[in-house]
């Protein structure tokens, strides 16, 4: 527990000195060139910090076990024999080919599955951790958001989805400029590594569309009101498709179909409230924000379909960057028509979300089967 209580600790300073919660507008540091290099080394710290959390971590719970079991399966086979093979092994769920050569150059240098899990960590993390410093209006504030709404504690256990997924970051640019061909070569490439990176795919399509403008407002409504009657139906399908039915079948069911937790949603339930109130002050001629408002409504909507369906977390997980890059704009909306009652407000607005951040926390770290915290040195 104190190993996550220090790394909170560093990212609410982090928030409050160089970004003073309110988007970098009344910082506790004056804005000059040598605060610039103090908040880049300060956010790298707090980025090395994050992502050793994942990658020294000892237990690892039930997928690590399956993963150990592709690392040590893979030793035993060149590249050509594990080509060829490939549909005998069955060694994941899909037809991720690219993960196990990866997985087999990986087994070229170590032994060791740690090793082999730590890499994984700095491949999700890095893209990651550069999309939130080139994009955040409020870094810090958002790898808090990152830590505390799901993704990160998904990341422990749910390997390579959420490597596909944090790579799948780096594409942000190529949704917002509208490179279509390039982002679906991209997609095409990461579900070598994750199937469910094809589903990317039609998600930049909705993308595009102004969801909560004024023409889109009512077809959106009806598109979430459709979904969640029938999302249940819709995983099937996908599931079917993709997997043979293997997280809806027989097999899995009593795991993946049971119903989520109310606290589970909460997160995605206020953020949808700050949609509903704030959501027509962004411009949606602006690409970016229109993405990101887009990205967020749909995360919004898969992450609450997790009280039918716990299994649903593997689709919001794959939208997480959007609320982690939404949410401060968001709430920079907030401001009074009295400017000179700006700051006061917003110290209000940013102390209230950063206690519903931490209780957020501390539900998941409750919940966390990696509560105690342990490296594999201990």
């Amino acid at each position: 527990m104190t190993t996550y209580n220090i790394f909170t600790i560093l990212l609410i300073c982090g928030s409050m000195i160089f970004e003073g919660m309110l988007g970098r507008q009344f910082p506790l540091i004056q804005y000059n060139k040598r605060r610039i290099i103090g908040e880049k080394i300060y956010y790298v710290i707090c980025c090395i910090v994050m992502i050793s959390i994942v990658a020294l971590r000892a237990d690892f719970w039930t997928d690590s076990f399956g993963y150990t079991r592709i690392f040590n399966t893979v030793k035993g086979y060149s590249l050509p024999e594990l080509v060829k093979n490939f549909s005998i092994l069955k060694l994941t769920n899909g037809g991720e080919i690219l993960f196990l050569t990866f997985t087999k150059i990986v087994t070229l240098f170590t032994n060791d599955p740690h090793i082999y899990f730590a890499i994984i960590a700095l491949i999700t993390y890095i893209p990651i951790a550069a999309i939130i410093y080139k994009k955040a209006e409020c870094p810090f504030l958002s790898l808090l958001i990152l830590y505390a709404f799901g993704f990160y504690f998904s990341s422990f256990n749910v390997i390579r989805s959420c490597m596909a997924f944090g790579v799948s970051c780096l594409l942000i640019d190529d949704i917002i400029n509208k490179k279509t061909i390039r982002y679906i070569v991209f997609a095409v490439i990461l579900s070598l590594f994750h199937t469910g990176a094809i589903l990317l795919i039609p998600v930049y399509f909705v993308l595009q569309i102004p969801l909560l403008d004024k023409k889109h407002i009512i077809i959106t409504m009806i598109g979430v009101i459709a979904f969640a009657i029938g999302y249940e139906y819709l995983l099937s399908v996908f599931d079917k498709f993709l997997y043979g039915s293997f997280y809806t079948g027989n097999r899995y069911s009593g795991i993946n179909t049971t119903s989520g937790s109310v606290g589970m949603i909460v997160p995605s339930l206020l953020v949808l409230l700050l949609l509903m109130l704030f959501g027509r002050q962004v411009d949606s001629r602006d690409s970016e924000a229109r993405v990101l408002i887009n990205g967020t409504l749909i995360w919004c909507t898969l992450s609450i379909s997790v009280l039918g369906m716990r299994i649903m977390t593997r689709l919001s997980d794959m939208m997480f960057i959007y609320p982690v890059l939404f949410i401060p704009r968001l709430l920079l909306y907030i401001s009074p028509k009295d400017e000179n009652r700006v700051l006061l407000q917003r110290v209000i607005v940013f102390g209230m979300f950063i206690l519903f951040v931490l209780w957020r926390l501390h539900v998941s770290l409750k919940d966390s089967p990696f509560n105690p915290y342990m490296t594999f040195f201990s």
